[in-house]
């Protein structure tokens, strides 16, 4: 027999009393548990009632006060709950098959090995929460997990062997301020909007989890050893930026979150990666693909390379022209500099620059491109749209890059043998001056500019350092020592982070520029080469 709530027909469509509720619980055995299926027990107190093995199936709970009450192993499968009130409730090995649980209170309740399949968890608050079993396919928008602890750990799995399995769980809007994730299955979970500030989610499995618009990403932690973070879906528009690193040996881009300082992603590309170029609207990155003579493509929002566009021969360095369609390019085998037309594919000119050419740039009003050959210790000047050679400018031995000053009036260009840099002026194409980058034999080789122009960050290949320049001055003020052979250079557009890839190190050092002082080293790849922030 199993112990009946309302054995009178006549009341039961009638909300059971709280004497009703506690009368059959008595009545009830762990072989005969109470059965309260389709029954109504809405806005009843039953805090700290002993509620478990329960039958609770498709019964309504609206605004039911269980605070505290021990559900253990109660089968809650269809029940509508909502604004039911679950503070510090056991509700362990539950189950929960399609539960409604809008808004209710689940503070501080324990929710292990329970079942909740399909359930309706929008609103709800869980906060302080334990929590550990499937719920793929419920919907939790805009719920309450701060402090929660869902992650698969020794603290909150005795068993060793559960974890939450969130795939394919609306998590939009929700709340996981300071929560355990750890391990969590988030697979396509929608995360649109959520709050993530001091949340934990060392080893969860990120695979097509949207991630559009999360609040505290500065702030989340082990994303770094995150799984499958490089499938998550990270929309074009996303406010988090992203810091391109080229690796030439393992063919690879590693992406950093200049939030957390870790690699988030690895995106395979073609042969021997080197300079890259953003397009204007920041949705797409063109890498050199120097032994694939070709440049890859790279789409922002999947993080994926979707094609590649003929480049000429051994394509080192590129620049985009400001309208996006164009690609310029240093063709260091042949010693040409090349323009590409990004929609077709076209080589629109091939013209000789000298030997060995790597540094190229493209002026502010894109009528000119400055490329530089290293043997020939030159720059030469071609219109950017016909290809034409218009000057032909002498600088310091072995020029490697040309960088303009944030006003475009200025060229600026490194000689990394001359152990010098060339001042140019881009209305008159001709040199104003030459200045040395300390001794002379630190191998200046890329330059970033600060915002404001005062000041250029110079990496230098033999020192192992960035010098900082006064701009105005044309001189040195001082060094900062970073990873070995540090070459390409980045810097954050507030001009508070700069960072340096070091080729010898194989890793990314970031540089607080308030105190000028590395602050960390990420590891990259094997050679990381050039550097991209994306804002």
């Amino acid at each position: 027999m199993v112990a009946s709530a309302a054995p009178d027909p006549a009341r039961a469509q009638q909300p059971l009393t709280r004497d009703q509720v506690l009368a059959a619980l008595a009545l009830a055995s762990p072989e005969h548990p109470a059965d309260f299926t389709g029954k109504d027990l809405s806005g009843l107190d039953l805090s700290g009632v002993d509620v478990k093995r329960a039958n609770l199936t498709n019964c309504r709970l609206v605004r039911t006060n269980l605070a505290k009450a021990r559900l253990f192993s109660a089968t809650l499968t269809g029940a509508v709950a909502t604004e039911a009130d679950f503070t510090g409730a056991t509700l362990d090995l539950a189950v929960a098959y399609r539960v409604d649980l809008r808004r209710a209170i689940l503070r501080d309740a324990s929710i292990f090995a329970v079942i909740l399949y399909g359930a309706d968890l929008s609103e709800a608050d869980l906060s302080g929460a334990r929590l550990i079993g499937p719920m793929s396919s419920a919907t939790a928008r805009r719920a309450r997990f701060i402090g929660a602890d869902l992650g698969a750990d020794p603290g909150n799995q005795s068993m060793g062997i559960m974890r939450v399995d969130a795939t394919g769980v609306d998590f939009s809007g929700a709340d996981f301020t300071g929560a355990n994730l750890r391990k969590m299955l988030l697979v396509r979970a929608n995360l649109t909007g959520a709050d993530v500030t001091d949340a934990d989610v060392t080893g969860a499995d990120l695979a097509g989890a949207t991630l559009t618009g999360i609040r505290g990403w500065d702030r989340l932690r082990g994303l770094d050893q995150a799984l499958h973070v490089d499938q998550a879906i990270r929309p074009t528009g996303s406010s988090d930026p992203q810091l391109y690193v080229s690796n030439e040996i393992p063919n690879t881009i590693s992406v950093i979150s200049p939030r957390t300082n870790a690699v988030v992603a690895t995106i395979p590309v073609g042969r021997r990666p080197r300079g890259m170029a953003l397009s204007p609207d920041r949705r797409t990155v063109y890498v050199a693909l120097g032994q694939d003579d070709a440049l890859g493509v790279v789409d922002v929002a999947s993080g994926k390379m979707t094609r590649t566009v003929p480049a000429n021969r051994d394509p080192e360095l590129v620049v985009i022209s400001p309208d996006g369609k164009i690609a310029y390019v240093s063709n260091e085998e042949i010693a040409h500099a090349s323009a590409i037309d990004l929609s077709t594919g076209k080589v629109l000119f091939s013209t000789p620059v000298g030997v060995e050419p790597e540094g190229v740039g493209i002026t502010r009003d894109g009528t000119k491109l400055y490329v530089t050959a290293e043997t020939n210790n030159t720059v030469s000047v071609l219109d950017a749209k016909t290809g034409r050679l218009l000057h032909t400018l002498h600088v310091g031995d072995n020029p490697r890059t040309v960088a303009f000053t944030p006003d475009g009036s200025r060229a600026w260009v490194s000689a990394e043998a001359g152990g010098n840099v060339t001042i140019i002026d881009v209305a008159t194409d001709s040199v104003l001056g030459q200045f040395p980058i300390r001794d002379g034999k630190t191998k200046p080789v890329r330059i970033a500019f600060s915002p404001d122009g005062r000041l250029a960050y110079i990496t230098e290949g033999a020192a192992a350092s960035v010098s900082v320049v006064d701009v105005a001055r044309r001189t040195v003020i001082d060094s900062i020592a970073v990873g070995r052979r540090p070459w390409g250079i980045a810097l954050s557009p507030d001009g508070r982070w700069l960072y340096t890839a070091d080729g010898r190190s194989n890793t990314v050092s970031v540089i607080d520029t308030a105190v000028r002082k590395v602050i960390t080293a990420v590891p990259v790849g094997d050679r990381p080469n050039d550097l991209l922030y994306i804002p």
